[in-house]
């Protein structure tokens, strides 16, 4: 396969990462992870009933932030293509961060499964697995922010793309703040489940936007005029 090839299929890294994080996130393991109201008691629980799924979901949450890297590098040439320098490195350096605190919060509930909670009080179980998520939303905002404004401007994507990327980007820093304690905007709640899911669906679609050759991509960010 030469290189031609390769840099044109490469944006499907995204949809790669988008496959395996929702397999990751919600079928690793397939019962519902505590809430971050539960006790430390209920976390060394859960782990000690989903040992090897947890180690699963551990192992393929790193490979999935392996090729969300491989994405956000491919993006950000593209952008640099167009002209959008600036816009660019905000993207990438929001996206490694992202992957960064991802695959520290993956490696972490990864390696409570397989030292089956390292003889930890539940209490600092809970505090390891969640510290992480307070930090991850800022720089996962940045990225979908940076990078829906970039694709915009340099036409990469289609306008109602651009724009849900705009309002996701808003939602997720709503998510992050620590108000609640339960219920629907706590932490883990369904309010960052919901960012998470349009997330992954933004992802998959925008890489197989830019896997598709520049003439059909535009044609699709114009309505046809109808003539009469």
């Amino acid at each position: 396969m030469d290189r031609a090839t390769w840099d044109r299929r490469a944006p499907l890294a995204g949809a790669c990462f988008a496959v395996l994080a929702a397999i990751c996130f919600f079928l690793l393991p397939t019962s519902s992870a505590p809430k971050a109201s539960d006790s430390g008691a209920t976390y060394l629980n859960y782990i000690a009933m989903h040992h090897h799924a947890l180690l699963w979901r551990g192992y393929l949450t790193g490979i999935a932030f392996l090729f969300f890297i491989w994405f956000i590098a491919c993006l950000q040439q593209r952008l640099q293509d167009a002209g959008e320098h600036r816009l660019a490195s905000t993207m990438y350096g929001g996206g490694l961060a992202t992957a960064a605190l991802g695959m520290l919060q993956g490696a972490t509930l990864c390696w409570l499964a397989w030292d089956h909670g390292g003889g930890l009080d539940g209490n600092v179980v809970k505090a390891l697995i969640h510290a992480p998520t307070f930090a991850f939303f800022f720089p996962w905002a940045v990225y979908v922010g940076a990078m829906s404004i970039a694709c915009r401007r340099a036409r990469l994507m289609p306008e109602y793309m651009t724009i849900a990327g705009c309002v996701l980007a808003i939602w997720i820093l709503v998510a992050a703040l620590p108000i609640a304690h339960s219920g629907f905007f706590m932490p883990g709640g369904w309010f960052a489940g919901i960012a998470l899911i349009a997330f992954l669906v933004h992802t998959c679609l925008g890489s197989l936007q830019l896997y598709m050759p520049a003439g059909e991509r535009r044609m699709l960010h114009h309505t046809p005029v109808m003539h009469h």
